[in-house]
């Protein structure tokens, strides 16, 4: 017996591994020890026998450690649970056959053979055991490829991320689908008539098609209309693009191809690998290199597999370069071999190129839909719908709009408004001409009811809202951040925050502004969630330009709203200044950037800083400014005089926070700026208006030269 233990152990230790993998009790599997014991015990007497025995257990015990590590490694291979179960099987029928040889007589054990008595269990063990490590073999290797396969598809995963950060997409999805939520429905299916086949048996759309019209004419809606018709209801492959001026992600032509490339990649996985080499190789985080960008497109765009595609862009003449971008797509699309179908929209404009197509959304042409949507708006107005005074809305309206749908949108936006029907009939007869006198009208009209402090708020949405006129290019914002307009409203609400400030934005200035989130929910549909997602936005680009474009205008031809930006830089100038001496959010910031310089949490800094930059660089004031204009800005002047006088100490937490923060980057940013002011200062840029001006000039003068003195002396090393 002692003899025999080496080979007893390994058993035991091999029936704990038994019930493990094929999930055996011990009453099943305990009737191997007895019989083993018992022949073991018998055959002691018998050397022999005894030998025989002993060669059928090393045959399996030697087998045991592998298959203990294959109990680790194989836990969930049905096809090793089944091998080993098999082993099992061999030596339950092993105890069987030992029961049934020493159950016999004396006599009759005496004539039979015990080798050839367990010589067909004696192979089977041999075979399984053999079987096993076939199988797990097998399994190994098939875990290796899986393992294999897991790795390359973790690399490939993390290939698409970097290409997709490379290429840094504009997001085009938000706006898609604000502009589908302004789709009436039926109202663009006319274009589906316009489509006629030119390339391709698959393809409904010619090569190049150019829908042109006037500036609220539906180009737009139109588009959004076009990518959801032809990608969710034909199921055809379609990138898109929207252009905005106003907008630095969305104006430079290298943004729109590297929007294109990536939508495409998100369709056809297999372009990654092309693109790849040329991601290494440029070395950027960024792919701002037009070369780069331009040979991309080229390559995948020819090599894609797809068999149609189609590109929508709209508002072409919102991008800079349009021409480089145009010649770009059009060198891809005769290189594919009609594989492409461009469609642009754009106003009636001049390019420098031949379309297949042009179709023009003239008045005659959309003259019918526009009606279609003045009667559909008009119904769902309770106090007019069905009406004589509704069937006049509907007439007057839907002829002055000459087949523009913001002017008929925003007519009924503004009559929607009216408490009394008195005062909709004196509204229709003093109608506007075209979208300009509109937001004129529009402006004028909430002003009647608007207290002075109303007055105040809805003036500094309008002095902030169009960033681009303020922000430098190298820190792109596409609008007025909401925390920013929520201090713009404290400083004349006594410091205190407003309970709603998104609802007083949306009371003073819709239907030229409109708050929404990044979802396209407007304010006014209460769908959104946390204030930190709102988005200001101009409800139109004509809207914007007319912002832009009012700057110079008389003060007698502006609404009382948009007066100031006649003065707009010292009024972001004087705004700055309270937040740089008064406001507890710049203390907090200073604070803060103090005991963590490299902090990005900057809370408005940006915005108020270049505010005061835009005052400190001014040249002149306009030459035609009125009383009430030449007395505001005095006043204004002054205080900012006051903010950059030797004698005060007003300016040391601005001056503070911009070195901080200029000096963590190691940006020379700063310089720039004050050498940049001390240029401005030194030259005299127009007629003087008001006196102090000129003191303000030589304020300027000393501040700068002090202020470049010290920056030169400690600031990096640039």
């Amino acid at each position: 017996m002692e003899l025999m233990r080496p080979l007893i152990d390994p058993l035991k230790r091999f029936e704990a591994a038994i019930d493990i993998l094929i999930q055996t009790h011990g009453a099943v599997a305990s009737p191997i020890w007895g019989p083993i014991r018992i022949a073991i015990s018998l055959a002691s007497d018998h050397l022999k026998t005894l030998e025989s025995l002993a060669m059928i257990l090393h045959r399996v015990v030697s087998s045991l450690g592998r298959f203990t590590n294959f109990e680790a490694l194989f836990k969930t291979n049905e096809a090793v649970q089944r091998a080993v179960g098999a082993i099992y099987g061999d030596l339950i029928d092993f105890c069987m056959r030992v029961v049934r040889f020493y159950s016999r007589s004396i006599i009759r054990t005496a004539f039979v053979s015990f080798d050839k008595e367990f010589r067909e269990v004696s192979e089977n063990i041999s075979f399984h055991s053999t079987e096993i490590d076939m199988i797990a073999n097998a399994a190994n290797i098939e875990e290796s490829q899986i393992a294999r396969e897991m790795d390359e598809a973790n690399r490939n995963m993390q290939m698409r991320n970097n290409i997709q950060r490379w290429l840094a997409p504009s997001n085009v999805q938000d706006d898609l689908h604000r502009h589908q939520l302004e789709y009436m429905r039926g109202s663009c299916d006319w274009i589906l008539n316009g489509l006629q086949t030119q390339n391709g048996p698959n393809s409904t759309l010619p090569g190049s098609l150019r829908i042109q019209g006037r500036p609220g004419a539906g180009k737009t809606v139109l588009a959004a209309y076009l990518v959801n018709h032809l990608g969710e209801q034909r199921k055809e492959n379609v990138l898109y693009f929207f252009c905005k001026a106003g907008d630095p992600e969305k104006r430079e032509s290298v943004q729109v191809l590297r929007t294109l490339l990536s939508q495409l990649l998100h369709i056809d996985h297999s372009l990654y690998a092309e693109v790849e080499p040329l991601y290494t190789r440029s070395g950027r985080s960024v792919a701002d290199s037009y070369v780069d960008v331009c040979a991309a497109i080229l390559l995948t765009f020819t090599k894609s597999s797809l068999l149609q595609i189609a590109v929508i862009i709209d508002a072409l003449d919102e991008c800079h370069e349009v021409g480089h971008l145009v010649q770009v797509l059009f060198d891809v699309g005769r290189v594919a071999d009609g594989k492409f179908n461009f469609i642009f929209t754009s106003r009636q404009i001049q390019l420098p190129f031949s379309f297949d197509k042009t179709i023009t959304l003239d008045a005659h042409s959309a003259d019918k839909q526009v009606r279609k949507y003045i009667d559909h708006r008009v119904s769902r107005i309770e106090t007019i719908s069905g009406s004589d005074l509704g069937k006049m809305v509907v007439r007057e309206i839907s002829s002055a709009a000459d087949g523009l749908w913001l002017y008929a949108r925003l007519m009924l936006d503004d009559i929607q408004r009216f408490p009394s029907k008195a005062l909709i009939q004196r509204h229709l007869r003093n109608i506007p001409h075209g979208l300009s006198q509109l937001y004129t009208q529009v402006l004028r009209s909430k002003e009647r009811m608007f207290s002075p402090v109303h007055l105040k708020f809805a003036q500094q949405v309008f002095l902030w809202l169009d960033v681009d006129d303020y922000m430098p290019s190298f820190l792109p914002a596409e609008c007025l951040p909401y925390d920013t307009m929520c201090l713009l409203f404290q400083r004349f609400n006594f410091g205190e925050p407003l309970f709603d400030p998104a609802a007083l934005v949306s009371e003073l200035c819709s239907p030229m502004i409109e708050i929404c989130d990044a979802y396209g929910n407007t304010y006014d549909d209460g769908r959104i969630g946390s204030v930190h997602d709102y988005e200001i936005n101009f409800i139109h680009h004509t809207a914007d330009q007319y912002i832009r474009e009012c700057k110079d205008l008389s003060a007698v031809d502006l609404p009382l709203t948009l007066k100031p930006r006649r003065l707009r830089q010292l009024h972001r100038g004087s705004a700055a200044v309270w937040y740089f001496t008064v406001c507890n959010t710049s203390e907090l910031n200073l604070k803060v950037l103090r005991d963590v310089p490299y902090a990005t949490i900057y809370k408005s800094y940006f915005e108020m800083a270049y505010g005061l930059w835009g005052a400190l660089w001014l040249q002149c004031l306009p030459a035609d400014l009125d009383g009430p204009e030449t007395v505001e800005a005095t006043i204004l002047l002054r205080e900012i005089n006051d903010f950059i006088s030797p004698q005060s100490d007003l300016c040391l937490r601005w001056v503070e926070s911009a070195i901080i923060i200029n000096y963590a980057g190691k940006w020379s940013q700063l310089l720039e700026n004050a050498e940049e002011g001390l240029v401005l200062a030194n030259t005299l840029g127009g007629i003087i208006a008001i006196p102090i001006f000129e003191i303000y000039r030589q304020r300027r003068m000393t501040f700068f030269k002090d202020y470049v003195y010290v920056l030169e002396l400690t600031g990096p090393n640039y």
